[in-house]
C-alpha cells in the first residue's frame, strides 16, 4: 500500500504514521523504482496495534520496549491499569468540581474563588492527537524548501525591471565570462521550482545506489539538499544583481563555502541522529524498576 491508502484504511493522519516510523516502531521498505515508502501488510497490523494501543494510552517508549520483548504484556497491562485508575479518579473529581461551578454560576475568571473548590484536575493527553500536532515533522521538510523558493521568484521579479538588457551568467574569479538577456534571471526559479519538486526521488536514488545504509536519515537529508541547493540557485541569482549595480563578488567562493556549510550541518544531523537511536536504544535495554 502507499501511505495514502494507509490513511485511508486506518482513517489516521500521514503525519501519524510517520512519527511512528521515526520512532522505530514500523519499519517500511522502499519501493526500487520510485524511491516511495511501501507498506505490507505486516505493517499495516503492526500499525493497528500501535493505535489501539495508543488509544489505551499507552506511551511509546512502552510501545517500543513491548515490540523488543523487554517487557511482557501482562505486565504492562497491570501496571498501565493501575495508571488508568488513578486518572478516572482524578476526571471523577474534575467532572464534579465543573458541575459544582456550572451550579454556582462562577463564569466570572476574574473574580473566581478556587479555595471554596477541593481538589485538582490534570488535563486529558488525547494520544493520537498529539503525536498528530507535535511531530509535524513533514511541515517543515516541505515549507522550508518552498519558502526559498518563493523569495528566488520575489527577487527576479522585483530585479528584473531594474537590469540592464543582458546580465551577466558566468565567471572566472570576480570577471564576467558570459552574459545572456535579462530575462535569464526568471531561469533560477524556475529551475529550483523543478528541483523541489523532484528532489525527493532524485536524492533517494543517489543514496540508494552509493549509501543505502544512510537511508534511515533520509528524510532530514533530502530536506537540507534540497535547501542547500535552492539557496545556491539564489546566490547565482543575486550575482547579476549586485554585479550590475557595481557590486562584483566572487561566486566561486560563495558557493563553495555554502556547500561546506550544507555537508557540515548534514554531518552533524546524522550524527546526532545516531546519538539519539543510541540513546533510545539504551533506555530501551535499562531495567524496569520494581
Amino acid at each position: 500500500m502507499t501511505i495514502k491508502e494507509v490513511e485511508e484504511k486506518l482513517n489516521i493522519t500521514r503525519a501519524n504514521i510517520r512519527f511512528y516510523e521515526k520512532e522505530g516502531l514500523v519499519i517500511t521498505k522502499r519501493n526500487p523504482i520510485n524511491g516511495y515508502r511501501i507498506y505490507s501488510d505486516e505493517n499495516i497490523e503492526e500499525l493497528q496495534k500501535i493505535i489501539f494501543l495508543r488509544n489505551l494510552e499507552i506511551s511509546i517508549e512502552e510501545i517500543s520496549l513491548l515490540q523488543n520483548n523487554k517487557i511482557t504484556m501482562e505486565d504492562l497491562l497491570k501496571s498501565h491499569y493501575i495508571v488508568l485508575q488513578n486518572k478516572t479518579s482524578t476526571y471523577e473529581t474534575a467532572t464534579k468540581i465543573c458541575s459544582e461551578l456550572i451550579k454556582n454560576s462562577e463564569f466570572n475568571y476574574e473574580k473566581l474563588s478556587i479555595e471554596n473548590y477541593c481538589g485538582s484536575h490534570e488535563n486529558n493527553e488525547y494520544e493520537l492527537i498529539k503525536d498528530t500536532i507535535s511531530k509535524l515533522s513533514e511541515f517543515k521538510e516541505i515549507i522550508i524548501p518552498w519558502i526559498l523558493v518563493f523569495i528566488t521568484i520575489i527577487t527576479a521579479l522585483i530585479a528584473f525591471p531594474l537590469l540592464p538588457e543582458k546580465i551577466p551568467v558566468d565567471w572566472e574569479g570576480s570577471f564576467v565570462t558570459e552574459y545572456k538577456n535579462h530575462l535569464f534571471i526568471f531561469i533560477y526559479p524556475a529551475v529550483a521550482i523543478l528541483f523541489v519538486l523532484r528532489a525527493k526521488l532524485l536524492i533517494w536514488n543517489i543514496l540508494y545506489r552509493q549509501i543505502p545504509h544512510i537511508l534511515f536519515y533520509f528524510d532530514e537529508i533530502s530536506t537540507f539538499i534540497t535547501c542547500g541547493f535552492v539557496l545556491m540557485l539564489f546566490s547565482l541569482e543575486i550575482f547579476p544583481v549586485m554585479y550590475t549595480s557595481g557590486l562584483a563578488v566572487n561566486m566561486d567562493y560563495l558557493i563553495t563555502i555554502e556547500g561546506v556549510i550544507f555537508i557540515f550541518i548534514i554531518f552533524l544531523k546524522v550524527w546526532f541522529s545516531k546519538r539519539n537511536v543510541m540513546s533510545a536504544n539504551l533506555r530501551a535495554n535499562m531495567p524496569r524498576k520494581g
